[in-house]
């Protein structure tokens, strides 16, 4: 798949779920193959790759994306997934070391268990 389509996928994707759920402002979810240019994405090992997405309005949304240690799942909440996405904007050089992004990290995602699931 290139690149247009997976954003084109991951866009259809995230207008049909902001539809179901109304009233969200914020989703998280992983990353659709593709969607991201090879040239900027450097894949991190041990990290799995999200997406942050924030609905301005019906139809106007806004993507970012994040890495976060394998073997943890997001908590999918507004406030959360807002505190991520407003970590990542104040910071946008940021590769996920320091003290207070391990603090973020432990707050906004879960240990994956066997009943933890992702969406």
């Amino acid at each position: 798949m290139n690149q247009f389509d997976a954003v084109e996928r991951a866009t259809q994707d995230d207008a049909q779920w902001f539809e179901k759920h109304l009233g969200r402002t914020y989703r998280i979810r992983k990353h659709v193959p593709g969607e991201l240019p090879v040239r900027r994405h450097k894949a991190r090992p041990h990290y799995q790759d999200w997406t942050l997405v924030k609905q301005l309005a019906p139809g106007r949304r806004v993507r970012m994306f994040i890495a976060a240690p394998l073997g943890f799942v997001p908590c999918d909440t507004d406030d959360n997934i807002g505190e991520l996405m407003d970590f990542a904007l104040s910071h946008p050089n940021h590769r996920g070391t320091s003290p207070e992004s391990t603090e973020l990290v432990l707050r906004c995602f879960l240990p994956l268990s066997p009943a933890t699931s992702v969406q």
